[in-house]
C-alpha cells in the first residue's frame, strides 16, 4: 500500500516582527522546492501573506509585543497537491466571535488581518488546547 506521507518543515522562533522575513525565507524555499515557481507565483504569494498576517496577529494580539515564541509546522502533501501551515504559541486565546468582518467600503488602516488569511487561503480553523493556540492555515497549489 502506497500512503502519502507528507514532507514536514518545522520552525520555532521568537514572537517578534524582526523574525517575520525568516518565516517567508522559509515558506519560499519549501514552496520552490515542491513545484514550479513560475506556475504558482501566485499561490506562493497568497500562503506566505496569510502566514505573515497570521504571525503578525499572533505577535501583536497573542503576545501583545511582550517575549514568547511561535512554532511553525508546514506540511506538504503531493495528492492532492496543498500546503498546510500550523501556527502555534501560548499567548492570550483569540476571540474569533469579536472578530468584525471589515467593511470593504469605509476603508480603514487596520482591522483586514483575518479577512486577508481567509480571502488567501483554502481553509483556515483556530483552536485553543490548554494554554496553547493553534491556528492551521491550508492553501491548495
Amino acid at each position: 500500500m502506497d500512503i502519502d506521507l507528507p514532507e514536514w518543515i518545522m520552525l520555532d522562533l521568537p514572537a517578534d516582527f524582526k523574525y517575520l522575513e525568516t518565516v517567508s525565507s522559509m515558506l519560499q524555499t519549501v514552496l520552490n522546492r515542491m513545484d514550479d515557481q513560475s506556475q504558482n507565483s501566485q499561490s506562493h504569494f497568497a500562503i506566505k501573506l496569510a502566514v505573515h498576517e497570521a504571525c503578525s496577529n499572533i505577535i501583536e494580539h497573542a503576545y501583545h509585543g511582550n517575549p514568547g515564541r511561535i512554532k511553525v509546522d508546514v506540511h506538504l502533501h503531493a495528492s492532492p497537491k496543498k500546503i498546510v501551515v500550523e501556527l502555534t504559541d501560548q499567548g492570550d486565546a483569540a476571540v474569533i466571535s469579536n472578530i468584525l468582518k471589515p467593511n470593504l467600503e469605509e476603508p480603514k488602516i487596520r482591522g483586514y488581518g483575518m479577512f486577508l488569511i481567509e480571502q488567501l487561503t483554502d481553509k483556515v480553523e483556530y483552536f485553543r488546547e490548554g494554554g496553547t493556540n493553534r491556528w492551521i492555515l491550508v492553501k491548495k497549489m
